[in-house]
């Protein structure tokens, strides 16, 4: 399939299209994140995902290019309130005062275009995040960590956040910032063929890690041995989530 075009800087997203191994190339965009008015909450995240796509196509590409980019925005709200990124530790302070023993909603927007298509297909998935009541101390625990700094709601569910989450409904690709379901079914929906491509993709992936297993070379076989990896599938384990580079010297 035609490369993507992330036009985010995120590790986590980065992460995600390497796990659906899904041929990706990063170039941030940088946009005004000021929500209209006439922008309900529970859209903003999509509509920052597709500001995203429509700033990186205007500066950097032309219809003469053949692919795809991809935008998406997480954001946290509250009682249809949006909480950004604190600007200091006693905004952030504020805002893990309101989350603690309560339920909000992580809402990924994600924007899907195709530059010689002129596609374009936008979702937002909603997951529902609950913390349990913490105290000062806990909190006051929580900003020393600085985890806070750059982070949507102030806090970062992949960190040291995770200590004090009671409940999640949703997944966990969408509460990271980029919803796999989502991606792939629009991916689907605008270019079957591009979607078969991930499971081909992912077949090589397979069968190059029974190769490796079975029939790697000695520095090989002795890296697979000091991880001691026990089966092919655990070999494959290593490759989805560390790259060939863990193993092949």
């Amino acid at each position: 399939m035609d490369t993507i075009i992330l036009a985010s800087s995120s590790p986590r997203r980065q992460e995600i299209l390497k796990r659906m191994n899904i041929p990706f190339a990063v170039n941030p965009a940088e946009i005004d994140e000021t929500i209209p008015k006439e922008i309900k909450a529970d859209k903003a995240s999509e509509y920052l995902a597709a500001k995203k796509v429509d700033a990186i196509y205007r500066k950097f590409y032309s219809d003469s290019y053949s692919g795809w980019i991809l935008g998406a925005d997480t954001t946290i709200t509250y009682k249809n309130k949006i909480y950004g990124k604190p600007k200091n530790i006693a905004e952030a302070r504020e805002f893990l005062n309101t989350f603690q023993g309560k339920t909000h909603k992580v809402i990924t927007g994600v924007a899907l275009y195709n530059i010689s298509t002129h596609y374009l297909c936008t979702r937002s998935s909603v997951n529902k995040v609950t913390f349990a009541p913490m105290t000062e101390q806990e909190i006051e625990m929580y900003l020393e960590t600085m985890e806070w700094h750059d982070a949507a709601g102030g806090y970062k569910i992949q960190g040291l956040a995770s200590c004090f989450i009671s409940r999640i409904d949703g997944t966990e690709s969408s509460v990271m910032g980029l919803p796999m379901f989502e991606l792939y079914d629009m991916l689907k929906k605008a270019d079957p063929e591009a979607a078969c491509d991930i499971h081909m993709n992912n077949k090589k992936r397979v069968v190059r890690a029974l190769e490796l297993y079975y029939s790697g070379t000695s520095k090989t076989q002795q890296n697979i041995n000091s991880k001691r990896i026990a089966s092919p599938y655990e070999t494959l384990y290593f490759f989805i989530n560390y790259g060939f580079d863990s193993l092949v010297p």
